[in-house]
């Protein structure tokens, strides 16, 4: 056991009553802030938004890449609104990456940011709540990526 794990179990073992009665977690690595630089300031508070999202898409992409060396099994990615902060090639790269390493769903608006992946995903257009048309394809297995299009007005 590494002296970080002796640590968090001895916290553990102290905080288990209080624990039970708050209902959730009090310590562990869950409660950990993160510090990110970008050229020496914390990106959180200097950051654009699309720095701080890319940055987080950054460490989801770790974490699917250590999970794919733990585990023959593909996670669920999800995101939402992948174009409020990511342009055209960064949302090509970001897909070509999870091709094949996790079971994808996404939302846009744009049908062009998926156009390069319909022969090899499931794709639906919704408009109003309804959907309007989908290229569903009978074998899951062959889909890598799901993905949502709301159609703009």
């Amino acid at each position: 056991m590494t002296a970080y794990e002796s640590l968090l179990w001895e916290r553990i073992t102290l905080r288990l009553q209080a624990e039970v009665a708050a209902g959730h977690a009090l310590i562990g690595p869950h409660r950990d802030d993160l510090e990110i630089l970008l050229d020496g300031r914390e990106i959180r508070v200097y950051g654009s938004s699309g720095q701080q999202r890319s940055t987080l898409l950054l460490l989801d992409l770790a974490a699917i890449s250590l999970y794919n060396l733990a585990s023959n099994d593909h996670p669920v990615f999800i995101i939402d609104d992948v174009d409020a902060e990511l342009d055209e090639r960064r949302i090509r790269r970001l897909l070509e990456y999870l091709e094949n390493r996790t079971q994808t769903f996404i939302t846009t608006s744009k049908r062009s940011h998926v156009e390069g992946f319909l022969s090899r995903a499931n794709v639906y257009e919704i408009e109003d709540g309804k959907v309007l048309s989908s290229n569903s394809k009978s074998d899951a297995v062959a889909a890598t990526f799901s993905i949502l299009s709301q159609v703009s007005e």
